[in-house]
Formats: C-alpha cells, sequence, structure tokens
C-alpha cells in the first residue's frame, strides 16, 4: 500500500487508492491488450478489443474516483481513450502544468515532445524520485505497449507534462 502524505487532497487519495487496486492488471495472453479486466474497460469506453489500453486504464481510475476525464468529441478526434486527448483536453481546460503534484496524470512523448503517446495513471511519489502508476507497460524500461499495470519511475526524458485532477 502506498503512504498518501498528509495535505494531499482528497480526489488526489481517491485516485492513487483506486488505481492501486488493479495492480496488477496483466494481459492474457501476453501481448495481446487482452484480459477480462481489459476487455471490460474496452466495452466501458466503446474501443474494439484488443486496443491500447494506458489511456482507457487511467480514464477508468479516474472517472471510478470522482475525476473528470476527457469527453467523447468526435468533432475534435476526443476521446479518453486516447492519450493525446488528454494533453488537448487538459490545455482547453487549463489543466496541464509542468508540474506534477500526486494524483496528477503524466503525459509522455518521444523525447519529452508532443503528441502524447502514453499516460500514467497518476503520481504516487515526488521525492527523491517521482514514481507513478501505469497501465500498458512494462515492468522494465519504458513501454507504451507492455502487459501490466505497475509502479514506475516517472521516465523524465519523455515526460511532456501532467494533468492536474478536477472533480467531474
Amino acid at each position: 500500500m502506498i503512504v498518501i502524505p498528509d495535505g494531499t487532497s482528497e480526489l488526489a487519495q481517491a485516485i492513487i487508492r483506486r488505481a492501486q487496486q488493479d495492480i496488477p492488471i496483466i494481459e492474457n495472453p501476453a501481448s495481446s491488450n487482452r484480459s477480462p479486466e481489459i476487455d471490460a474497460m474496452c466495452k466501458r469506453w466503446g474501443v474494439p478489443l484488443g486496443s491500447y489500453w494506458c489511456a482507457l486504464w487511467a480514464a477508468s481510475v479516474w472517472s471510478d474516483a470522482g475525476a473528470a476525464v476527457p469527453p467523447i468529441a468526435m468533432s475534435r478526434d476526443w476521446h479518453p481513450a486516447k492519450c493525446e486527448t488528454w494533453r488537448q483536453w487538459a490545455l482547453v481546460e487549463g489543466l496541464f502544468t509542468s508540474e506534477p503534484t500526486l494524483g496528477c496524470a503524466v503525459l509522455y512523448g518521444v523525447n519529452g515532445h508532443e503528441p502524447a503517446e502514453h499516460i500514467g495513471t497518476c503520481i504516487v511519489a515526488m521525492e527523491p524520485v517521482k514514481f507513478d502508476l501505469e497501465g500498458n507497460t512494462s515492468l522494465g524500461g519504458y513501454s507504451r505497449n507492455g502487459e501490466i499495470t505497475g509502479l514506475k519511475p516517472v521516465d523524465l526524458t519523455r515526460v511532456i507534462g501532467y494533468v492536474t485532477p478536477r472533480a467531474a
């Protein structure tokens, strides 16, 4: 269990606690983007089975915790299952920041540049090393199409920015 420091917002605490419940989700079979839990997320958010699921997991965790998530807005090509949607939505909503806080999502891009191609569901530790909980990752180095949810150090060389949670 992750110890959440005093003074952490109730919403951030809810996100972290909800995310911990899914450690680990493991693809079965490996490299399939499938499992009963992942299939349920695909159905919940209306995307094909076998879809990349890092943003699906972030949307599920945040929504379950009472946080707002990006809307499905086809006119903008927005869907909460797309990492880049999270970046664009956060910019529009004033939730995008370069300074992380506990509970915020982490957006990753190639060499730290947009578009966002991976998302960490929430920051769970700040010092001395930032850690986040990620889905569709590996327990080794950086992975945007792995097979598990897990606790990992934030890859600062790939960070585009952070999404601050707000209540739904």
